[in-house]
């Protein structure tokens, strides 16, 4: 029974997606409407889309803009890297060593990290079921 409410809100989940998609793109975004300003008897401001006699129109500036990539950083990005990249820098000591020393401390070098991010994942996934 849950599995077939599960499937069932799955499959509605997808449809309203498709339906949002479909309608996206057959109805674009309107132009944005002009704006007009007009000062009325009593001194106020007014702001409208509807012109009056002595409205004028006002141009405003776009409110969303992304500056987008120059093409040399587009060139940059899209260009292959070399296969010579340096190592890391805390890169973990070799892990075949012969000696116990090595051994071990290559062994806190892989499993520090994993512990501490193991830990995060727990504090974050407590947070969330509180």
């Amino acid at each position: 029974m849950r599995v077939l409410f599960v499937l069932i809100a799955a499959g509605a989940a997808i449809g309203w997606w498709q339906r949002d998609a479909i309608d996206a793109m057959l109805n674009p975004p309107k132009p944005p409407a002009p704006v007009y300003r007009w000062t009325d008897a009593k001194g106020q401001l007014h702001y409208s889309d509807t012109p009056t006699k002595q409205a004028i129109e006002v141009q405003l500036k776009p409110l969303n803009t992304v500056k987008g990539m120059s093409p040399a950083e587009i060139a940059a990005a899209n260009k292959p890297r070399s296969a010579a990249t340096p190592p890391a820098q805390n890169q973990p000591p070799d892990c075949d060593a012969e000696d116990a020393a090595t051994q071990a401390r290559c062994i806190a070098a892989h499993t520090v990290p994993r512990n501490l991010a193991l830990e995060r994942m727990e504090k974050a996934a407590q947070k969330l079921i509180n």
